[in-house]
């Protein structure tokens, strides 16, 4: 007689639901500052994980305009895991012009001999800003005397709207100028007398 013995395997599944919600993070505050007519990327300022799904891509309502300086434009983030759960956020952005103007100069030194006359204007070749657009005629343009030989920093400055101020500087050279020497050529005299016949 043959007898059988059987065993029985029993599998417990434990139950793995998954309530917890999305955390969205606001990477810099729930109020933001942006640069005027610049590029807004969601990402810089808001990322949202789930403890089951990892990263997750929020949904977003709203929209940022960087040439709208008046008020406060506001973002809804909403976030949705795979089983469900949902998370939700605001971000307040504010648009202000905080860029500095640019000065772009077509030398970044030169030299001049001692007492000559220097129109530094002519080095200054475009001052531009994000909001403002050409601000070359409002360039500072500095002076240097050239009266004595040394190096010197001439600054050029310019400010926007926003009061944004930029500069730019320009090595100035100021070399002495040398005495020309001059060759004495000598003479030599010679005394004689002669007998009158």
């Amino acid at each position: 007689l043959h007898s059988t013995s059987r065993r029985q395997r029993q599998m417990c599944i434990r139950d793995r639901t998954d309530t917890e919600a999305p955390v969205i993070s606001l990477t810099n505050g729930a109020n933001v500052t942006v640069n005027y007519s610049s590029d807004f990327n969601l990402s810089n300022y808001v990322s949202v994980n789930d403890n089951y799904d990892g990263s997750i891509q929020p949904q977003v309502e709203g929209s940022v305009d960087t040439r709208k300086e008046d008020g406060t434009q506001t973002l809804t983030i909403n976030a949705t895991d795979s089983s469900g759960n949902k998370s939700t956020a605001q971000l307040n952005v504010n648009v202000k012009d905080t860029q500095a103007p640019t000065i772009s100069l077509s030398k970044s030194e030169v030299t001049v001999n001692a007492g000559e006359s220097l129109d530094l204007s002519k080095y200054l070749s475009s001052a531009t800003d994000n909001k403002d657009g050409d601000l070359k005629s409002k360039v500072s343009i500095p002076s240097v005397s050239t009266s004595r030989a040394g190096t010197y920093t001439a600054t050029y400055s310019v400010s926007d709207s926003e009061g944004n101020k930029a500069t730019a500087s320009l090595s100035v050279k100021v070399k002495a100028i040398q005495a020309a020497r001059t060759s004495r050529k000598s003479s030599v005299c010679l005394l004689y007398t002669s007998d009158a016949a």
